[in-house]
């Protein structure tokens, strides 16, 4: 009996590791399962995370657990979500390598430790408190850290000297972590894929938007430019026929209205072309210094003979030392015209004032047109720059004009980098106030209090 007792024991001992194995393995699989259908029921990385944690502290009986993940710019990491006594930890930012989530994240490597307060790595924030032990493993995936996984025990009140976590703890620990960090990347990569689809949807949704606006655009500038060609045309014709049928002693008269609208046509052609070879050249332009005083001076010298026949005063006001602006001459030459030109066309008495100053706020040059003329009704503003946009009282009145050199001015200063705002009292008068770069060579200082 003595002998057969001390056999059973023999084989008793001898199948005791078997049976732990298998039941171990076991628990892995039940683990194995059960993480992996919730995890599959999650739809993103966000509902993933309480369910990662909230199955490890389950399956190993952790007093404490935290997930944590790697930041977007690859310094460190934060604890995006724990639980149980390192519940105050979410939110947590760890530095490379700080604590035992980061070492184990730094080296890829599971880690266990049966004495956190005398351990090396030490365990940042709260995630010391109250804990005796503590077990990490890293979140890889497609040979990429993700982040890590850490759980915390209390020391075993009923026997102190047995460890709080073990090896096989681990193992299943790490078998969480693997299946974890597969979810997570899935998920991951499906949401880069998901934004990616969305953003490229948006962007094309933009782009589509934009070519009906363009096509919109395109249709109304057509419509209008067979509009504003059709008046001048019709003219022609009307008067080319008078000339050969009317009265011989209207001939002189024919033959003025003849010249006005050949010549407003001639105009009109011409500035559609300025806008086609704007839009043409926006990105061929070569941008050089200018002078913009003695550009405005040679423009106020060319439009001297049709002040002085509209008996207006036509003034320049130069600021001294300005420094150059940064632009096309042309193209300036012509923002600069056509202002000139539209502020006598409007002044039926009195002045036109042009003047240049350096706006020390904006560090820029500044250039006004100032007039005395008919002013701007109010709604006509916010159109005053779109092509072929006339005013009501200019469309009724017998002053000539495109409707398109206010828009080529627009253009321009847009081109340039500048900016142009309008101020008018209808019967006193408007200003036009044009913004324009300058070369940065050339820029003078800040002074305090500038405006």
């Amino acid at each position: 009996m003595k002998n057969t007792r001390m056999l059973e024991n023999v084989h008793r001992i001898s199948i005791m590791p078997d049976v732990t194995e298998r039941k171990q393995h076991e628990r892995e699989l039940a683990a194995i399962a059960t993480v992996s259908a919730a995890l599959r029921a999650a739809r993103t990385r966000a509902d993933m995370l309480p369910v990662i944690v909230s199955f490890a502290r389950s399956l190993l009986s952790a007093d404490g657990v935290a997930l944590a993940l790697r930041r977007p710019s690859g310094d460190g990491a934060v604890i995006t979500l724990a639980q149980g006594a390192w519940a105050t930890a979410t939110g947590t930012r760890l530095s490379p390598d700080e604590g035992v989530v980061g070492h184990v994240m730094a080296t890829g490597q599971p880690y266990l430790s049966d004495d956190v307060h005398n351990d090396p790595h030490l365990v940042p924030g709260d995630m010391g408190n109250d804990v005796h032990a503590v077990a990490s493993v890293p979140l890889i995936a497609g040979q990429e850290i993700l982040g890590a996984l850490a759980v915390g025990r209390r020391a075993n009140g009923h026997s102190p000297a047995a460890p709080a976590l073990t090896d096989g703890d681990l193992r299943l620990l790490m078998t969480v972590g693997d299946i974890a960090a597969i979810a997570l990347y899935r998920a991951g990569v499906l949401e880069t894929l998901e934004q990616r689809v969305a953003d490229r949807t948006r962007e094309l949704a933009e782009a589509n938007e934009r070519l009906k606006e363009l096509d919109r655009l395109k249709s109304k500038f057509v419509s209008n430019v067979s509009h504003e060609l059709r008046t001048p045309v019709a003219n022609l014709n009307l008067y080319l026929n008078l000339l050969e049928r009317g009265r011989p002693d209207k001939r002189d008269h024919y033959l003025t209205v003849l010249k006005e609208q050949t010549a407003r046509l001639s105009t009109l052609i011409e500035d559609i072309l300025d806008l086609a070879r704007l839009e043409r050249d926006k990105t061929t332009t070569v941008f050089a210094p200018v002078d913009l005083n003695a550009l405005v001076e040679g423009v106020i010298v060319a439009h001297q003979p049709q002040a002085e026949g509209a008996d207006l005063a036509l003034t320049c006001l130069p600021a001294p030392g300005l420094p150059s602006v940064h632009g096309d001459r042309n193209r300036l030459t012509q923002v600069v015209t056509n202002l000139v030109a539209n502020a006598l066309n409007y002044t039926l008495a009195g002045a036109v004032q042009v003047s240049t100053r350096m706006d020390e706020a904006r560090q820029m040059a500044c250039l006004e047109v100032r007039d005395t003329g008919i002013g701007i009704e109010p709604e006509d503003v916010p159109h005053l720059f779109d092509r072929f946009y006339r005013g009501k009282r200019v469309s009724q009145s017998d002053i000539p004009g495109t409707g398109l050199g206010l828009a080529i001015v627009k253009e321009i200063v847009d081109l340039d980098g500048g900016e142009i705002a309008v101020a008018s009292r209808v019967g006193e008068g408007s200003t036009f106030t044009v913004w324009l770069p300058v070369e940065q060579s050339d820029a003078p200082a800040s002074q305090p209090g500038g405006s």
